[in-house]
């Protein structure tokens, strides 16, 4: 009896030690399930937020782009009388010194047609942008200027001038996630700034949301003037 008894023990004691391993192992399982499944969650929302901020920039790039194609059609044709009148020469070439924007009509056009392409207030962005129109002169180059602060307008001799003051300025505007230094003539051989009228847009460290983070990003978008027969 007294051996049935230990027998009877050691069965029950055996049977409590397979049923422990039995539930830790199920525990284990359940636990490594629950992480695999958080882990595949956050994977699944760092992809959806990369993915939703990559759109969201696209969208801000293209309509940047149309905007300032807007913009340029903007030729003040009172001020460019001369300008255009030996724009065309019997060699074929054209010749755009002393073409200019209507700078009231250029900017309308810009901020219209963002307005109309992306729903984005532009005051979200006044803190962050910088318009620039550079137009060829005889002796050098005109160019006007202008942020939330000021609109500067202006005469240089060399599109070089004109890079330090737009960095400038742009460095005025405050402490800078994206340190971009614009470099408007980066073709040391190319002139093309020098020949044709410019409206250009500098937008730096602008927020734009994810699914669940936020992210900055530069945008510089420029175009030139064109004039036909």
């Amino acid at each position: 009896m007294t051996k049935t008894c230990g027998l009877l023990q050691k069965l029950n004691a055996e049977l409590k030690r397979i049923i422990s391993d039995i539930d830790g192992g199920a525990m284990s399982v359940i636990i490594m399930g629950i992480a695999g499944f958080f882990v595949a969650i956050l994977i699944f929302l760092s992809i959806a937020d990369i993915s939703i901020y990559s759109y969201k920039k696209r969208l801000i790039g293209v309509a940047l782009d149309y905007a300032v194609s807007a913009a340029v059609q903007e030729i003040d044709t009172e001020k460019s009388r001369d300008g255009i009148a030996r724009a065309f020469s019997n060699d074929g070439k054209v010749s755009m010194t002393g073409v200019y924007f209507n700078e009231a009509k250029a900017d309308k056009a810009f901020e219209s047609t963002i307005t109309d392409n992306i729903n984005i207030d532009l005051k979200s962005m006044n803190n962050k942008l910088i318009r620039v129109m550079v137009s060829p002169e005889t002796d050098g180059i005109y160019y006007s200027m202008r942020d939330i602060n000021k609109t500067e307008a202006g005469h240089s001799e060399n599109i070089d001038q004109i890079e330090s003051i737009l960095n400038n300025r742009m460095n005025s505007l405050g402490n800078t996630v994206d340190n971009h230094k614009v470099f408007v003539n980066g073709n040391a051989a190319s002139n093309s700034f020098e020949k044709r009228p410019y409206y250009m847009v500098f937008i730096r460290d602008y927020e734009i949301d994810g699914l669940i983070s936020h992210r900055k990003a530069t945008f510089i978008c420029f175009k030139a003037a064109k004039i036909y027969r």
